[in-house]
């Protein structure tokens, strides 16, 4: 893109048609010098030593010579003519240009803005307070396993809630092989509104198909991933989804970032 200047970069941009009109009007103003004093000089010296009988061809010759010299100076006039329209073309070719490149600079700069206060205003809705909770009998054993998770707004304007689901798995620990256990989608009827900076929920499901490896579970034998995928609307009615995996971290009995073990259709 041309670059955009002003003040002395104009000048200096269009020296070449200064330079160009200064030389046409030094010609035609020395051309007239050599004109002029070879006519009319000699006219005048003719008057001065002559008598002033004229014939009939002297007189037809002066008009002649008269409408040579007007016809070198109307081709000359219209040389210049054409020279000062193809400056002033050139001119108004490359000020569209610097117009069209400025209307460019401030469209772009105004979209950029109105991104980044779209980006300030929109919420941002992200899993917290992810849970694995499992209820013993006496002896310790496992009887109920629950997996809750609440939905926290990051944003400065409230989300609306539309879908929630969770997807559990689990997997050996260390070997890549077909998870032991896969739920499916677990969906959550969510239809709400979350104000910025609010906590909604918690999310609860309870798992039975979990309690035969909450044993492993604990002491790290297993891998309990879990898949939090949620969509939301913002205020001007604009949709977003996101989903991320997460894993069980047994000594720090906590959800942590996990990595993708499959795509869901």
């Amino acid at each position: 893109m041309e670059e955009i200047q002003s003040g002395p970069g104009i000048v200096l941009r269009r020296l070449p048609e200064i330079v160009l009109g200064f030389l046409v009007a030094t010609a035609f103003w020395v051309l007239v010098a050599i004109i002029y004093p070879e006519h009319y000089g000699r006219e005048a010296e003719a008057a001065k030593s002559t008598p002033h009988l004229t014939t009939e061809a002297e007189i037809n010759e002066r008009i002649a010579n008269y409408n040579k010299t007007l016809d070198w100076l109307t081709a000359f006039l219209v040389l210049a003519n054409i020279a000062l329209w193809w400056t002033t073309w050139r001119g108004s070719i490359r000020q569209s240009r610097d117009m069209e490149a400025s209307i460019g600079v401030a469209t772009r700069a105004a979209e950029n803005a109105e991104k980044a206060l779209h980006s300030l205003e929109i919420p941002h809705v992200y899993p917290v307070e992810m849970r694995f909770d499992v209820e013993e009998d006496s002896s310790r054993a496992p009887l109920i396993a629950t997996i809750s998770v609440c939905l926290k707004n990051f944003g400065r304007s409230p989300a609306f809630l539309k879908a929630t689901y969770i997807i559990v798995s689990v997997t050996q620990s260390e070997r890549r092989t077909p998870p032991l256990y896969h739920s499916g989608r677990i969906p959550f009827t969510t239809d709400d509104v979350i104000g910025d900076k609010e906590i909604f929920g918690p999310l609860s499901v309870n798992i039975p198909e979990l309690v035969p490896y909450c044993s492993q579970i604990r002491d790290g034998t297993l891998r309990l991933n879990l898949h939090v995928h949620h969509r939301i609307d913002d205020a001007m009615k604009d949709s977003s989804g996101r989903g991320a995996w997460y894993v069980w971290n047994s000594k720090r009995q906590k959800f942590v970032a996990g990595t993708e073990l499959w795509t869901e259709n």
